[in-house]
């Protein structure tokens, strides 16, 4: 049984927005309860970057920014503190190889150096997997997802609305990030 898996930024900023939101993401996120994640340290700075962008259009307050930073600490992911010049090398020719950015070859690195399946919902990494006999994360498929129906945008008791609509924000938070901040709310 593994124990652990590289997520790939894609699946972990899907967790943020409604309108990326899949049930692979999800699926990835709930069996964040059984493996620890591994991430390689740019990992952050992708994320930051996501988030600023975020901002800029609109799509995210500062608040919110900080909130999905919160949650995603509480979260088994491990960043790689250490990159060696033969990491680097090797990611660069994976990149070159695979036709790849570095930055999304340096999880295809991680994956293939820790022997780990990937999580990604990249196209060009799923490729690159198959080019390079990295598995596949798909033990999330086992699990049912925080999210078995599409949610409404519509107020009501059944349906509450996501912290963005009511700060009024033109995009609503995804429902895994609202699940996320009541989970960690109130530490279920």
């Amino acid at each position: 049984m593994q124990h652990a898996v590289v997520i790939d930024n894609s699946v972990v900023m899907s967790w943020c927005f409604a309108d990326e939101a899949n049930q692979y993401a999800d699926n990835v996120l709930e069996s964040l309860k059984y493996v620890h994640a591994i991430v390689p340290c740019i990992w952050p700075l992708e994320v930051g970057n996501v988030l600023v962008v975020a901002e800029r259009r609109e799509r995210l307050k500062y608040i919110d920014s900080v909130r999905f930073w919160e949650l995603l600490s509480e979260l088994p992911i491990d960043i790689e503190q250490q990159v060696s010049e033969k990491i680097i090398m090797n990611i660069f020719m994976l990149a070159r190889e695979a036709q790849l950015s570095t930055y999304d070859a340096s999880y295809l690195e991680l994956a293939k150096r820790k022997n780990l399946p990937l999580a990604t919902l990249d196209n060009a990494l799923l490729r690159a997997t198959k080019k390079f006999n990295i598995e596949i994360y798909k033990k999330a498929q086992r699990y049912k997802g925080f999210i078995s129906k599409p949610r409404k945008r519509t107020a009501g008791r059944d349906n509450p609305v996501s912290p963005l609509e009511r700060t009024g924000s033109k995009y609503e938070l995804s429902p895994v990030f609202v699940l996320l901040t009541f989970v960690s709310t109130y530490h279920l």
